[in-house]
C-alpha cells in the first residue's frame, strides 16, 4: 500500500560534500527533489562539508556521499558514527569509486552517479521513511536495556540474598553426626533451588538414644524453607522439654509439632509431612512415627527392602491430631532408610516427557536396594555419595524438579 503525503518521514537529507554547496542544491539536489516520489514529501537538505558534521550532532536521518572520490578520515569517522545509531549512508559514485570506497571499510549503500535523478529519489524516499521507524526502534531498544540492566541488578542483589538464605538455613543442619558404637549416620541433602523445603536432624539424646528427624515442608523455595526453620526450632525445644530417662516417644514429638504449627492461626496455613525416629543403640531398635511422611525403609543386608508400618496425618491440618509410633529392629548389615518425596521423579524411566518432566515412579527403590552393599564394601557416607552420583548422571538432574533429602542409620556387620 503506498504511502501518502501525510505519512512523511525524515525531517532532513544530509549531503556531504566538498564542493560548493550552492551549487550542489542548485544542481544535484534540485534535480532529485524535481524527481521526487508523489507518495512522499521531499526532505530539507542540509548541505554541509564532513568536517563541520563532525563538530555538531551527528545526523539522525539519511546522510547522502555526494562525491566518492572525497571520502577521507573525517568522512570514515562520520560514516562509523552514523552506523552505530543505525543511520543509512549513500554514496554517489561510479563504479571504480564504488569498489574503492567499500575497500576503505565504509559500509554504505552505493548509487551509480550517472543514474537517473529518479532512481536516486525513490531511494533516498524509501529510506527516509523508514527511518522515524527504525529511530523509534532504536529508542525502544535503548530503553528496554535501560530497564534490563535495572533488572540484572535486582536479580543479582535477589541472587545475594538467596545465597545468604541458604547459608543460614544449613546453620539450621546438624554440622556434625553423633558416633555410637556399631553403627554409622549419614545424610543426603540435596536442594531443587538455593533453599529447600527440606530439614533433617540426627543428635544424641543421652549415651543410649539417639533421635533423628526429617521434614518436607509443603512448596518449594522461600515460604518453604522459612518453614523448615520453624520446625527444626520447634522440634529441638520440643525434645528438650521431653527428654527423659527412657528416651523420648517420637509420636509425641509429632504430636507436640502439630500443635505447634497448627496453633500459629496463619492466614495462609503451611503443612509439612515428616518422620521422627529414635534409635536405641543397646537393644538395636528404632522406634518411628510419621506424618503423611513417605514410610521409612529398612534395607536388609541381601537388598530386600521392608517398609516400617507407621502412618500418620500431614503437620499443621488438625491441631487435635494423634500419631502413633512402631518399632523396627535394625540387623548387622541393614540400612534404615529416611528420605523425602522428592525420589519418585528423581530416576527418570522410559516414559519421561520430552520437556524433562516425568513419570512418578519406583527406579529409586532399586538404587536404595544397593546401598547396604555399597555400605559393607566401604561406608555409609560413600553410598550416599554413590546414590549422589547416579542422580547426577541422569538427564534432567541440572533442572531437580524437588528437593531431595536421606537421613541413614547403618548398622556394622
Amino acid at each position: 500500500m503506498p504511502l501518502t503525503k501525510t505519512q512523511t518521514s525524515a525531517e532532513t537529507v544530509t549531503i556531504l560534500t566538498n564542493r560548493d554547496p550552492e551549487l550542489v542544491h542548485a544542481g544535484l539536489w534540485r534535480s532529485i527533489v524535481n524527481a521526487w516520489p508523489s507518495w512522499s514529501a521531499p526532505p530539507i537538505a542540509s548541505i554541509v562539508r564532513p568536517e563541520d558534521v563532525l563538530d555538531s550532532e551527528i545526523p539522525k536521518s539519511i546522510v547522502l556521499i555526494e562525491d566518492a572520490v572525497g571520502i577521507n578520515r573525517a568522512t570514515l569517522q562520520l560514516i562509523d558514527h552514523a552506523r552505530a545509531d543505525m543511520v543509512p549512508v549513500v554514496v554517489l559514485c561510479d563504479t571504480k569509486e564504488r569498489s574503492k570506497a567499500l575497500e576503505d571499510g565504509a559500509e554504505v549503500m552505493t548509487i551509480d552517479g550517472t543514474s537517473s535523478p529518479a532512481l536516486i529519489a525513490h531511494t533516498l524516499a524509501t529510506l527516509t521513511n523508514r527511518q522515524p521507524i527504525v529511530n523509534a526502534l532504536r529508542e525502544e531498544v535503548r530503553v528496554l536495556h535501560r530497564f534490563h540492566t535495572g533488572v540484572r541488578g535486582e536479580i543479582e542483589k535477589i541472587n545475594e540474598e538467596m545465597q545468604l538464605a541458604a547459608t543460614v538455613q544449613r546453620e539450621f543442619l546438624p554440622a556434625e553426626l553423633p558416633t555410637a558404637e556399631g553403627f554409622e549416620f549419614s545424610a543426603l541433602f540435596r536442594p531443587c533451588g538455593s533453599v529447600s523445603g527440606d530439614i533433617y536432624d540426627i543428635r544424641r539424646i543421652d549415651d543410649r538414644y539417639i533421635c533423628l528427624l526429617i521434614a518436607d515442608a509443603v512448596g518449594h523455595g522461600v515460604p518453604a524453607a522459612l518453614m523448615t526453620m520453624v520446625i527444626a526450632k520447634s522440634v529441638v525445644h520440643t525434645i528438650n522439654q521431653l527428654t527423659l530417662g527412657s528416651g523420648v516417644d517420637p509420636a509425641i514429638v509429632l504430636s507436640e509439632l502439630n500443635k505447634d504449627l497448627s496453633g500459629r492461626g496463619l492466614e495462609s496455613p503451611r503443612f509439612a509431612t515428616a518422620v521422627c525416629g529414635v534409635l536405641d543403640t543397646q537393644t538395636n531398635e528404632v522406634c518411628l512415627a510419621s506424618a503423611g511422611h513417605p514410610h521409612p525403609l529398612i534395607i536388609r543386608m541381601d537388598g530386600e527392602i521392608e517398609r516400617a508400618p507407621c502412618e500418620g496425618c500431614l503437620l499443621g491440618v488438625f491441631d487435635d491430631a494423634d500419631y502413633e509410633s512402631c518399632n523396627v529392629s535394625i540387623e548387622p548389615g541393614d540400612v534404615l532408610i529416611v528420605y523425602s518425596d522428592g525420589f519418585e521423579v528423581a530416576f527418570p524411566s522410559a516414559k519421561a516427557h520430552p520437556s524433562g518432566s516425568t513419570v512418578p515412579n519406583t527406579h529409586y527403590l532399586d538404587q536404595f536396594a544397593r546401598i547396604p552393599q555399597n555400605t559393607h564394601d566401604s561406608n555409609l557416607s560413600e553410598a550416599l555419595f554413590t546414590l549422589a552420583s547416579e542422580l547426577d548422571a541422569h538427564q534432567g538432574s541440572l533442572h531437580q524438579q524437588d528437593d531431595l533429602t536421606i537421613v541413614g542409620v547403618a548398622r556394622k556387620p
